[in-house]
């Protein structure tokens, strides 16, 4: 997007914001975009307190299935 955020609208900011928050080239303009609005900080909190959930859950996930299967094996 060539267009700076302060020319943007709530609901461009937003779409850009959904469409390319984990895209790494738009890392930059997200960043501007949080300094900006404040609400994009926050929601760029949010997403990675729920990814860095899904990290855990995934690796107790693991544990569990690793346990099991000693378990199972013996």
């Amino acid at each position: 997007m060539a267009k700076p955020i302060t020319e943007m609208s709530a609901l461009e900011i937003w779409t850009m914001f959904f469409a390319h928050a984990d895209n790494p080239q738009f890392k930059a303009k997200i960043s501007e975009t949080m300094r900006v609005k404040e609400e994009i900080a926050m929601a760029t909190e949010i997403l990675n307190t729920i990814s860095k959930d899904e990290h855990a859950i995934a690796k107790y996930r693991a544990r569990r299935k690793w346990e099991a299967d000693l378990t199972t094996n013996n």
